[in-house]
């Protein structure tokens, strides 16, 4: 697939959301993995951008939730409904690009925005994921825009696009520049969202080749981070 230039939208109220049945088990808790993602946010409702692992009949058991804090606008990681850990000192901005990206190394994760590191936070096995696909609601899904779907996960109006989830690798310890070209898939990288066309703004272009199972009013963008004078660059 060419490189994209393009991103998925859901609108707050809109209950826009899509889900794919990719099984995300972590090893042990200290396994690493890399979240990673162009975000334009609109209007910052109550934060949920990403959600991966089970959700057990609506319970939360097994889920990491990721995403930007509707008081404070710094990104946050919530495990099964613990409460927030915010994990930036600097806000996303509102109407321009952002690159938000979550990183766990041994048991320690921690949040860059626009490339630049935030507080680490010290997990251990209460405060990350180590269940396999199950539940209600899937392996990974966006709840973007949604006031309610999946099971009470309360989201962004964004546009979104170049999501890359990798499990077991952390590639990032230390501050980067965000790309300034499409990612690609990398070893371990279980989930690569990059929206290139209307028909495929919903493909899967990690090698597992696992397609949506559902979806609900997303919709696609011609918003680009790649060919806007709008992107984000903070403290490097």
């Amino acid at each position: 697939m060419s490189g994209s230039i393009n991103s998925l939208y859901g609108a707050v109220g809109g209950n826009s959301y899509a889900t794919w049945a990719i099984n995300c088990r972590l090893a042990a808790y200290s396994t690493p993995f890399t979240l990673e993602m162009y975000v334009y946010p609109i209007n910052i409702n109550s934060g949920s951008l990403f959600n991966v692992g089970a959700d057990d009949g609506g319970s939360g058991v097994g889920r990491m939730q990721f995403g930007i804090d509707n008081v404070t606008g710094k990104l946050y990681y919530n495990y099964a409904g613990y409460p927030n850990v915010l994990m930036t000192s600097a806000s996303v901005v509102l109407n321009k690009w952002n690159y938000l990206t979550w990183v766990s190394n041994g048991t320690t994760m921690t949040a860059y925005l626009n490339g630049v590191a935030g507080t680490p936070f010290t997990i251990s096995s209460t405060s990350t994921s180590q269940y396999s696909v199950g539940g209600d609601d899937g392996g990974i899904w966006f709840p973007v825009g949604s006031n309610d779907v999946p099971s009470g996960a309360t989201c962004i109006e964004a546009d979104i696009t170049n999501v890359r989830y990798t499990n077991g690798t952390a590639l990032y310890n230390s501050n980067f520049y965000p790309p300034l070209s499409p990612l690609t898939a990398l070893s371990n990288t279980q989930f690569l969202l990059l929206s290139n066309t209307s028909p495929t703004y919903l493909f899967n272009s990690a090698s597992n080749n696992i397609q949506y199972t559902n979806q609900t009013n997303l919709n696609f963008s011609s918003l680009s981070p790649f060919n806007a004078a709008s992107l984000m660059w903070v403290g490097i």
